[in-house]
């Protein structure tokens, strides 16, 4: 069902457009500033470069590490440098920075629907990748988590309160 989920997220971005620019009478753009303002196109185009940029760093941070999905007979080591060092998932995050940038650009119900399923997504995936990481590297993964946030970092979200962990966001 994950799957499903993100396929219908990727779906959205790349076909919504299509969809929205043959059906309107007037260029595509000419639709968001009576929405959401002028400011909405600069501001949605930095969050997707943003994120995009952030992506690819974090790509890089990973190096070797990086796998599209949980395989309980793979052992990999702990990545906590680059963008790791704030959050467990910093792609996600990124992911969700684009798909909001994305949904200022083109700001539709079916953009915000598409960051909704995506998050839910997210959230799944990260809960399965947390108890693997956790089942791995032991009492190093619990010391990363709590100097770490899930989706926000600590910073940002403060450090008064127990922890949600293994996924606190």
């Amino acid at each position: 069902m994950l799957w499903f989920g993100w396929f219908l997220v990727i779906l959205a971005w790349i076909g919504q457009p299509l969809l929205v620019g043959a059906a309107a009478s007037q260029p595509v753009l000419a639709l968001w500033p009576a929405l959401l303002g002028p400011a909405s196109l600069t501001v949605g185009l930095a969050l997707v470069i943003l994120g995009y940029a952030g992506t690819l760093w974090t790509y890089s941070a990973m190096g070797d590490n990086w796998r599209m999905a949980v395989d309980a007979n793979e052992r990999t080591t702990l990545v906590s440098g680059g963008p790791f060092r704030w959050v467990r998932h910093p792609i996600y995050l990124l992911q969700i920075v684009m798909l909001a940038g994305g949904a200022l650009l083109l700001p539709t119900p079916i953009s915000f629907a598409a960051l909704a399923m995506h998050y839910i997504c997210v959230r799944l995936k990260a809960a399965d990748e947390e108890r693997f990481l956790a089942t791995v590297h032991g009492a190093a993964y619990r010391d990363y988590i709590s100097r770490t946030g899930g989706l926000v970092p600590r910073f940002i979200r403060g450090r008064k309160g127990k922890s949600r962990a293994p996924f606190d966001t």
